[in-house]
């Protein structure tokens, strides 16, 4: 019998189930275009000197500098740029 749903273990040691035909199981490695991220938006970032991306939440926008601060699920807050940010897809 095939599973109905997809686990998915991120690289802080957390994880998350989602059903099978849920959109946001699979997150693609494609830098967003910086338009295409969107205020308070759940995202996945890049943390430097670690070699994956972890849940964060999108706090503000500085488009001038391309520049996004964000508030890591785990409750760290850093300044990222867009091609640190990985989409997760909307449903």
């Amino acid at each position: 019998m095939t599973p109905k749903f997809h686990v998915i273990r991120y690289d802080d040691g957390g994880s998350v189930t989602l059903d099978k035909p849920d959109r946001t199981a699979v997150i693609l490695d494609v830098i967003p275009q910086m338009t295409e991220i969107r205020l308070s938006e759940h995202v996945i970032g890049f943390w430097s000197g670690c070699t994956g991306f972890y849940p964060e939440h999108v706090t503000s926008i500085d488009a001038v500098n391309q520049k996004f601060h964000v508030h890591f699920d785990g409750g760290d807050r850093r300044i990222e740029s867009f091609f640190e940010i990985r989409l997760i897809p909307r449903e």
